[in-house]
């Protein structure tokens, strides 16, 4: 989902929303679906999620250091700016917000 696109700044809360894409329409008609069912309930906006990996496979973070470690060329694309998150930051907002009673959507990131 892409909240506000058009600007160069931190996205906040109360920002206008503009999906994009199927993805980001669906993200937007669930947090409606969840805000209208349970106004009360609490609804956690991140991106570019980085933790350890307990799979086979390495995340994203991981899958680019073991590339640049071994020699290979890294491409990255260029179009987008977020701000990485780690899972255990999340986890610990989310835990935290949750533990004080907190309700509406925040942005953690």
């Amino acid at each position: 989902m892409r909240v506000g696109a058009d600007k160069e700044q931190a996205e906040r809360e109360d920002d206008a929303v503009g999906p994009i894409k199927a993805y980001g329409v669906s993200k937007r008609i669930g947090e409606d679906f969840a805000q209208a069912i349970c106004p009360d309930s609490l609804l956690l906006r991140t991106a570019a999620l980085c933790g350890p990996s307990r799979k086979s496979r390495f995340n994203f973070l991981e899958n680019m250091l073991a590339k640049a470690q071994a020699g290979q060329t890294v491409r990255i694309d260029n179009d987008q700016t977020v701000s990485p998150t780690t899972t255990a930051d999340l986890a610990s907002a989310a835990i935290d917000l949750a533990h004080h009673g907190a309700s509406g959507l925040y942005h953690i990131n």
